[in-house]
Order: structure tokens, then C-alpha cells, then sequence
């Protein structure tokens, strides 16, 4: 399982927890299981309906109307997925990086978990299935041919726990996590986040690989029956068990914050932060019973040892749903920071599918992780939040069709302020886009010029031209499924099966982890030459 990393916005059926929209009064008849993340919080009823509050800026969160009877939900930054009593899974939200595509093989499933951008199923054989953003190897499931019990896709790496209790992971190793789960005792359970992992044992304790030597050690007052983390890098950390008697024991690790002791103020802000986790896991404690649990955490919006926030909520016995109380007893409901400008939006036209928006920043506006969003609105509804401070790249238009955008800022606290201008763009050809100049294109992201030279049977080597805007690098994609990450302008594969017919497809990523447009090269190999 995986608790999601950060949390902005929190909500829930007469529990407030956040700013001050408007939010449903309806409860739960009776919750059976609880999930946060940013800008949403969900449970499962005992009818096995799924019920969301989320603030209007994040309706897409809400289900579909025709989702139905669900077994199980995980939420990632900017999607949700569930499981209905088919076993089959279905996502909704933001698909920026593929994460609303579920693929065929990801079905019949009995288990999920989504990261940050990427989410896994366990299928009813066992085997896990990755689809979303693929940098890293994240979503690229190596092929031991275990069978797996359950599955957390973090932020840059996916684990997995073995049917026989032994843990496999991929994608980014930044903690030397392989070699962490190779010391394990037989695992149940496991949650992964930034660039940590931690695992419920057999035994019901809890282990976490440490990075850092400052960094606080795991509950020890178990066994566990449930493990609840969020956090993973060095903006803090929350990690909690849950008792057979339905207590939760928490450790949090405030900001990892290297000082000058001869700093006073910054050394008290420390020993402030310090006192912060210890009250915050005392409430934890102090709560409760519960039969199920789930943490979370806001991203601090500025640097220092108090800019952290960890709290967790649970489904107590009787149903009902109860949180811990949030940190230095801070109330998310009082905050008033909409703002006060208008965006001015202008548009590049680059092809009958993609077009860019631009507009100036605002200075006063900070827009990132645990800050302000700037939200695209397309066609009358929310299509993106994105954290840019000046453009939205669009490569999914559809010929000859009309779109109408408008941009809108919105505050850390989920205030919007005021919509832009409309901006009508048709992409019959590239002509004016009504009510703002044509601009000349001054920067490709999509790859160009790609080529393959096929060296034999199996080896297939691809080129491209060099973008001109500052990339990230490249993903390489084979018959659509990813296969690795590049900062050069070639790839060479010599593994491919002779006589196959291949798509490459090669995908800019800028330095915001933004995707670009697909590159595609089609190939067909023969048979492997004969020499006597």
C-alpha cells in the first residue's frame, strides 16, 4: 500500500479541514476504509460505495456517476483508480502522463496503488501491471515470474511484496532500497513514497530504510496490523502502525535541516519543529480506536525546519471517520489568499493538434509543490493544474475543431481568483487565434527528424534533432510500452525478435516532467541473415 506524500486540501463529510468552500454535509453510513491525498479524501461505505469530498477547483476527482460497487481506491497527485467487484480497474482525473490508460493486462485486479504519477494492480494471477509516467523504470515490472500479494508505486520506484513474503523493487534506487529489501524478515505489507520504503512484517514490525543517520527510527510498540506513511525525503517525514486494539502509534520526523548552532533563531525554529512532531504523535495516540488509517502531508510552500504538516485520519469501529489533530493545532480554515490578478493570456499555435498558452508571471504568485496552481480550463471545464508560472502545452487537439481556453490562478489554500480572457483557437490551420497575433513557434518539444537504421535482425538504432528548448531528456517507448529514459538523441537496441514488426516512439520531457508530443518510427525486421 501507499500513503500519498503530500496533502493541500482536506475535507470530509462534515469534518473540516480546509478552506472555506462549500462541501457536502452527507456521511457515510458506515466507512469501511479511508484514503487522502491532495485536494481529496474518499472512503469506501460498507455498501461499497465510493463517497470523495473534494473543494469545486477538483470536481474531476469526484467518481463517475456510472462507476458502481468498488472493492478499492487509491489516489495519486492528480488521478484516482479503483477496483469494482469485477476486478476491473478504472481511473479518472488528470492524465498528463497516461495514468487514466489503464491498460487490458492491468484487469481482473485484487489489489492497486497509485504514485505520484504512475499506479500498479496486482492481477488475480499475481503479477503486477504499471501504467502512467514511466521515467525512472517505475512502471517497467521486472520479469522474476513471482507471484505478489501487494504492490507501492511511489514517487520514482514501484516494490512489490512476493507471495512468499520477499520484496522486489524497480525504477529509481536513490536510497539503495535492492539492497534494503534484500535483508528483509518475510514482508506483508509495504508503502513507498519519495525516496524511502517501509514495510510491515510478518511479525507486525515496522522497517523503514533510513538515508539519512538523522532521520528517526520507525514505530517499535508493535505488532502491527496496518502500516500508514508519508514523507520519504528530507521535507519530513510520518510513519504509523495501527494496533490489534485499534491504537496508532506515529513517529514524525520533522525537516532535515542542516544549521549553524551558533544561529539562535533557526536553532529554536528546530526545537520548535521537534516539539511539533512530538504533540502531533501524541494526538495520534491520544485517538482513536480505529480499524483502518491513512496519513498525509502538505508540502511545506517555503524552507525551514517549521514549514512541515503531517496528520493522519481513520475509520473508528462504529464507521464514522475521525482525524488527529493537526499540527501546532494550525486551522487550514482561515486562510485567505485568492488572487487578486487576471492572468493575460496569449496562444502559439504549433500544428493542427498543439498549441501553447502564455502569460506573464506574476511575481507576487508563487506556483510549485505545495503552493499556488495555475488552472486550465478548456471547452467550460478543468482540463490541468499545472505549476509553470507562464505556459500550458497542449499536443491532444483534435483537427478542424474549435477550443475555447481560459486561465485562472489558484492559491495554495484552493482560493481561485478571476478567469482570463476567453482564447478561441481552431485548428483548421494555423491562422490567428481570435483575439491575440499568431506567433511564430520558437521551440519544438516534440522530437523531430526521427529516423531508424536497422543493423541486423534484432538491432534497430534511432535518431533524432536536438530540441532547441532546455529538455529533461527523452523517454523511449517500444510498441508503446515504456522502455527507458535518455538525455542524448540516440538509442540503440540490439534484443529485439527477428521477423517482428516494432513502433519506437520517442517523448521530450522538459524540465518540469511536462510530457511533449510523440515521435513515432515504424520498423519491421526480417529474418537473421545465414552466413556459411
Amino acid at each position: 500500500m501507499n500513503t500519498p506524500a503530500k496533502i493541500q486540501l482536506l475535507i470530509f463529510f462534515g469534518l473540516f479541514l480546509t478552506t472555506s468552500f462549500t462541501y457536502s454535509q452527507e456521511r457515510p453510513g458506515n466507512a469501511q476504509s479511508i484514503a487522502i491525498a491532495p485536494f481529496i479524501l474518499c472512503v469506501i461505505t460498507d455498501q461499497a460505495e465510493l463517497k470523495c469530498d473534494t473543494p469545486p477547483i477538483s470536481l474531476r476527482f469526484q467518481p463517475p456517476s456510472d462507476l458502481g460497487a468498488i472493492s478499492a481506491v487509491t489516489l495519486g497527485d492528480n488521478h484516482v483508480c479503483a477496483i469494482n467487484l469485477n476486478g476491473n480497474v478504472r481511473c479518472w482525473g488528470g492524465n498528463f502522463y497516461g495514468q487514466l490508460d489503464v491498460p487490458a493486462a492491468a484487469s481482473p485486479a485484487i489489489a492497486i496503488d497509485a504514485g505520484e504519477a504512475h499506479t500498479c494492480s496486482i492481477t488475480t494471477n499475481g503479477s503486477v501491471v504499471c501504467w502512467g509516467l514511466g521515467s525512472n523504470g517505475r512502471t517497467t515490472v521486472p520479469d522474476t515470474g513471482a507471484q505478489y500479494s501487494a504492490v507501492a508505486a511511489g514517487v520514482k520506484h514501484t516494490c512489490a511484496v512476493r507471495t512468499d513474503g520477499n520484496v522486489d523493487c524497480w525504477g529509481a534506487d536513490d536510497s539503495r532500497m535492492s539492497q534494503f529489501v534484500a535483508d528483509l524478515p518475510p514482508v506483508k505489507d509495504v508503502a513507498a513514497d519519495f525516496d524511502r520504503i517501509c514495510v510491515l512484517t510478518v511479525d507486525g514490525d515496522i522497517i523503514c530504510n533510513n538515508q539519512f543517520s538523522s532521520r528517526l527510527p520507525p514505530p517499535a510498540n508493535g505488532p502491527y496490523t496496518e502500516l500508514a506513511f508519508s514523507g520519504g525525503d528530507n521535507d519530513g517525514d510520518i510513519i504509523c502502525g495501527l494496533n490489534e486494539q485499534g491504537k496508532v502509534d506515529c513517529v514524525v520526523q520533522p525537516p532535515t535541516f542542516v544549521f549553524d548552532p551558533a544561529n539562535q533563531s533557526l536553532a529554536n525554529q528546530v526545537q520548535e519543529a521537534n516539539a511539533r512532531a512530538r504533540r502531533i504523535e501524541q494526538a495520534a495516540r491520544d485517538a482513536g480506536p480505529f480499524s483502518s488509517i491513512a496519513t498525509a502531508r502538505l508540502l511545506p510552500g517555503s524552507s525551514g525546519p517549521t514549514n512541515f504538516d503531517v496528520f493522519g485520519c481513520g475509520v473508528t469501529f462504529d464507521g464514522s471517520v475521525a482525524c488527529w489533530e493537526t499540527p501546532n493545532g494550525v486551522d487550514l480554515s482561515v486562510t485567505d489568499d485568492r488572487p487578486d490578478f487576471v492572468p493575460q493570456v496569449t496562444a502559439q499555435i504549433y500544428s493542427d493538434t498543439t498549441i501553447e498558452l502564455l502569460w506573464p508571471p506574476v511575481f507576487s504568485f508563487r506556483a510549485g509543490e505545495g503552493e499556488g496552481v495555475y488552472e486550465i480550463i478548456r471547452n467550460g471545464e478543468v482540463y490541468a493544474m499545472v505549476t509553470s508560472s507562464s505556459s500550458f502545452y497542449d499536443d491532444t487537439l483534435q483537427p478542424d475543431t474549435d477550443y475555447v481556453y481560459q486561465v485562472r490562478a489558484v492559491s495554495a489554500s484552493g482560493l481561485a481568483g478571476e478567469l482570463s480572457q476567453e482564447i478561441l483557437i481552431n485548428t483548421s490551420n494555423r491562422g490567428d487565434p481570435v483575439a491575440v497575433g499568431y506567433v511564430q513557434p520558437t521551440r519544438i518539444l516534440t522530437p523531430t527528424n526521427l529516423q531508424a537504421l536497422v543493423y541486423g535482425a534484432t538491432t534497430v538504432e534511432l535518431f533524432w534533432d536536438r530540441s532547441p528548448q532546455q529538455l529533461k531528456g527523452y523517454e523511449i517507448l517500444i510498441n508503446g510500452e515504456f522502455k527507458t529514459f535518455t538525455n542524448g538523441t540516440s538509442y540503440f537496441v540490439d534484443t529485439l525478435a527477428a521477423n517482428t514488426a516494432y513502433r519506437f516512439d520517442v517523448v521530450a520531457v522538459d524540465n518540469n516532467n511536462n510530457i511533449g508530443g510523440f515521435s513515432t518510427v515504424n520498423v519491421e525486421l526480417g529474418e537473421p541473415l545465414l552466413c556459411f
